[in-house]
């Protein structure tokens, strides 16, 4: 009997002093990335998004955007297939992604639904303070190189041809006259932007997406970190890296302004939200999918100290009686 409260005490105490490093063995929040999802093919359907088998996005139709979701930093399995076809059809895209920690991405569903890829962005998340930070991306399939400058002035970003996506550029926070216009022979007016209000504080990308004959926009807007002007040069990325550079983001939201087919060149402005548009796009982490929250650490850790705790003293109780007998 001795022998036996003898092993049993030597077991409840190694578990008790090893019970926190197993059960706390989760991400923390300095080991997760934040990814966003962008349907962008203008003729491609309804799309399901998979991370390393888990369902991730569902009924992601074109021009919903997800608000950025938890993804752990390292090499992961993205898979796409239109909506409520896993199992049934091969996925139209199937493709290795890795992120780094304290990072931020948009992957973009691109071109038509022939060609359908996947366009992996890194995303800044710092600007210097009272300003405001754009970009600007062409993802319109077969479209020409696009200009987007003031109306009838110059060009703040140049010859945007299909797929590429300009580096960020800072401005002063106010309301501009912009269009997206032709960039070779006599400029052609694509997208009128005009009464585009930029915020202080905030970081823009600024899709082209649809067709040649009916171009729209999406801009999906972040509120970032602030920083000092003088580090403001260190926030800069290349326009067609894949994934490589940024910070995690407080928060996101997105809107989009289309151009009607009247000869008046009328433009209408929506919210392209999560909550208003697309039900069915997540703006938390689901439990399936992308390593979970952070919260879901700190209970681990919670729970696994807990157990520690009980079992040491269950094992300083069976000590006690084994030598008092």
């Amino acid at each position: 009997m001795k022998k036996f409260l003898m092993s049993l005490a030597a077991i409840v105490l190694v578990v008790g002093m090893f019970a926190p490093v197993t059960f706390a063995d989760d991400h923390s929040e300095g080991d997760m990335a934040m990814v966003r999802v962008l349907h962008a093919s203008p003729d491609a359907p309804a799309v399901d998004v998979y991370v390393d088998g888990n369902v991730v996005v569902e009924g992601a139709g074109f021009k919903s955007a997800t608000d950025y979701m938890e993804l752990s930093a390292g090499e992961h399995m993205v898979e796409i297939y239109a909506a409520g076809t896993m199992g049934e059809q091969d996925p139209v895209i199937s493709t290795n992604l890795t992120v780094e920690a304290g990072m931020a991405y948009t992957l973009a569903t691109i071109n038509n639904v022939d060609n359908l890829e996947l366009k992996a962005l890194q995303d800044e998340m710092t600007v210097s303070e009272g300003m405001a930070k754009v970009r600007v991306g062409n993802l319109i399939p077969n479209a020409p190189a696009v200009d987007v400058a003031m109306v009838e002035g110059d060009a703040l970003f140049s010859g945007a041809e299909f797929s590429m996506v300009t580096d960020y550029n800072e401005v002063e926070e106010g309301t501009y006259d912009l269009e997206i216009r032709t960039n070779s022979g006599t400029p052609t007016q694509l997208i009128d932007l005009s009464g585009t209000m930029l915020e202080s504080g905030k970081v823009y990308s600024a899709f082209a997406v649809g067709t040649v004959a009916n171009p729209e926009v999406i801009i999906l807007e972040n509120t970032v970190a602030i920083t000092n002007s003088n580090d403001s040069d260190t926030s800069k990325s290349g326009s067609d890296s894949d994934t490589n550079e940024s910070e995690t983001s407080d928060s996101e939201s997105s809107s989009d302004k289309s151009k009607s087919d009247s000869d008046d060149s009328d433009t209408t402005n929506s919210d392209t939200t999560d909550s208003e548009e697309d039900d069915s796009m997540p703006s938390s982490m689901p439990e399936t999918g992308f390593g979970g929250t952070a919260d879901s650490g700190n209970n681990a850790l919670l729970y696994a100290s807990i157990l520690g705790v009980i079992a040491m003293g269950v094992g300083f109780v069976l000590f006690r009686r084994r030598s008092e007998a």
